[in-house]
């Protein structure tokens, strides 16, 4: 069976920028096209100022960790605590990341995205601040189930 002819204007495969001539733009290119409004709301001209990576998320989790150490050292038979310190480290750490990635992404697709200056980039203080988060509420987990099932208890 012979495979129809191509659609004027398309692209062979379709999907975003099919009707558009050349490329498509890729993540972290701001639009070319005149008048186009890119994810920050502004359009093509720019607006010369630097955007830094969102700093509220990396305080709350980092606020958040804090918490979690604070609940750790409370004592074990206070399940309900602890079960408090699992949900918040395991669902609202990764919650934060989630948050953190959205907006860092809507900042580097404008061309005026500008990493912090230090050692290491803003996604791997996150992911520190994260994955330290979530052991610490599988450590919450683990000593709420632990007493709730505890024989004698």
């Amino acid at each position: 069976m012979p495979k129809p002819p191509p659609i004027p204007g398309r692209r062979p495969l379709g999907g975003p920028g099919a009707k558009l001539p050349g490329l498509p733009r890729i993540g972290g290119q701001a639009p070319s096209l005149p008048g186009v409004v890119g994810p920050s709301g502004s359009t093509s001209s720019g607006s010369g100022s630097l955007k830094r990576p969102p700093w509220i998320p990396v305080v709350i989790a980092a606020v958040l960790l804090c918490l979690e150490f604070w609940l750790v050292s409370k004592e074990r038979n206070l399940t309900q605590i602890h079960l408090v310190g699992a949900i918040l480290g395991m669902f609202g750490s990764v919650a934060l990341l989630g948050w953190f990635r959205q907006s860092l992404n809507l900042r580097r697709s404008t061309s005026s995205f500008s990493e912090w200056s230090g050692p290491f980039e803003s996604t791997r203080y996150m992911s520190v601040l994260v994955f330290a988060s979530w052991a610490l509420g599988a450590i919450h987990l683990y000593v709420s189930v632990y007493e709730i099932l505890r024989p004698g208890g």
